[in-house]
């Protein structure tokens, strides 16, 4: 068990989602929407059964979300953000990344850069 939760805080600090952390998001959705049901069997409120129609919409949006994240990624057509695109569509290699042209910025160069962003 304790392992289980070493995994839970490294996937918080990994990017993208691992295997771990969308077991530990189902799981806290299956929690919640068992506690809003035992809370309409117990109280009879409607409002315990509209929040778990929120909560199975939001169970729904998490598994449509990773599904399509994985289909994106065994397709391939993830582009990096820093890869600018040309007037076909096409990704350009950019050549430098972005920690690179932050590092490279000078102290006098950051007042000018903001003018022509202007």
């Amino acid at each position: 068990m304790a392992s289980y939760f070493q995994e839970l805080w490294q996937s918080v600090f990994t990017p993208g989602v691992t295997p771990v952390l969308a077991k530990s998001a189902h799981a806290a959705c299956a929690v919640l929407a068992a506690l809003f049901l035992a809370l309409y069997i117990s109280t009879k409120s409607i409002h315990c059964i509209i929040l778990l129609l929120l909560t199975l919409c939001l169970w729904l949006s998490l598994t449509w979300f990773l599904v399509e994240l994985a289909h994106s990624r065994v397709q391939g057509n993830i582009t990096s953000e820093n890869q600018p695109q040309n007037l076909n569509g096409q990704t350009e290699k950019n050549t430098t990344s972005s920690t690179d042209q932050i590092q490279n910025l000078s102290v006098r160069e950051e007042p000018s850069r903001a003018r022509k962003a202007e």
